[in-house]
């Protein structure tokens, strides 16, 4: 069972040193894994990375066709191990916004996770029907999986972007978001620290 992000900040900030506000952030970010946790607040560019894939994403918005294929081409990784472990980094970060997107619109704006993107999910929530972000976030997953499957990263990016933002009703642009010290990685000369236990699963 998934940990609870109480547990995990917790962990993070007594055993492994992290400052609260980025131990905040990593555990809501976490999905309940304490590992991807303890990744997200000590490894250097880990959370950075996943801001910027969520801040390139919704800049495809409002571009049409062609700004839509750009944009997924420029963020495609190539297609190796390394590649595709990329992308799914980053559409499990685009999966987890629109899951917000989802909270939203539900009246359950509580369990949204991605706190510097907050504005830009009421927007999303505001302006598409309930089916349609279903629909959104059935194809984030289905290309996650894909990408699992060794997919071409490329043209899974393509497929994904034209079916978001390029179907009426598409998402609308949003103003850009300020990332603060919960949602900002270590830097590069920051040390994992101690090696501990992970939390119990509940």
């Amino acid at each position: 069972a998934p940990v609870p992000a109480a547990d995990i900040q917790g962990w993070l900030e007594n055993c492994h040193g992290v400052a609260a506000p980025l131990a905040a952030g990593a555990a809501a970010l976490a999905g309940g894994a304490p590992g991807r946790a303890l990744q997200l607040a000590t490894l250097p560019g880990a959370m950075r990375a996943e801001t910027e894939a969520v801040e390139a994403f919704l800049a495809a918005a409002g571009s049409g066709r062609g700004g839509a294929l750009t944009a997924a081409a420029g963020l495609a990784p190539p297609n190796t191990a390394e590649g595709r472990e990329r992308a799914l980094t980053q559409v499990t970060a685009w999966t987890g916004f629109v899951r917000d997107v989802a909270c939203v619109a539900a009246g359950a704006p509580e369990l949204a996770v991605w706190e510097p993107f907050r504005e830009a999910a009421e927007s999303w929530a505001q302006a598409l029907p309930p089916d349609r972000i279903a629909a959104i976030l059935g194809r984030c997953v289905d290309t996650a999986d894909q990408v699992a499957q060794y997919a071409v990263p490329r043209l899974s990016f393509e497929v994904l972007f034209l079916d978001i933002f390029t179907v009426t009703p598409a998402p609308p642009r949003t103003a850009g978001a300020h990332v603060g010290a919960a949602f900002e990685g270590p830097s590069a000369a920051a040390s994992a620290g101690p090696r501990s236990r992970a939390p119990r699963r509940r």
